[in-house]
This record gives C-alpha cells, sequence and structure tokens, in this order.
C-alpha cells in the first residue's frame, strides 16, 4: 500500500491509535454526521437500525448545501 500512495502522489499520514487529539478534523466531521443522522432518526420516527442510511442522506444534504465559506 505504501508503494501505491507513493507511486500516486499520496500523501499518507498515520497518527497513534487511540489518540482523538490528533485528528480533530475527523473527529469533529463524524461528530456532525452523526449528530445529524440522529437529528433526522429522531424527527421521523424511524427505528435505529436506519441510523446507517440516515448517516448517508444528511452526508448527500449536507454536499448540496452552499458552501458559506
Amino acid at each position: 500500500m505504501k508503494k501505491f500512495m507513493e507511486d500516486n502522489g499520496f500523501n499518507h499520514q498515520t497518527i497513534v491509535p487511540g489518540h482523538t487529539g490528533y485528528n480533530v478534523l475527523t473527529e469533529t466531521a463524524i461528530q456532525d454526521i452523526m449528530g445529524g443522522a440522529r437529528a433526522l432518526i429522531f424527527s421521523t420516527n424511524l427505528p435505529q437500525k436506519w441510523l446507517p442510511y440516515a448517516a448517508v442522506y444528511h452526508c448527500n444534504i449536507y454536499n448540496m448545501l452552499p458552501d458559506l465559506r
């Protein structure tokens, strides 16, 4: 895998396992996605088994919104 990354121009960085402080952006994005998915599940009264689908739906809607930065 390391050779594939180097050959295709990817900058593959690793972190210390179990230390969430090293990947704050990723942890924040996961929290946002799961929060949005839980809100969808709660507001529609769907069972928890639909949570993975709600997460995908939340990401799709989020990606369609205009960038406000």
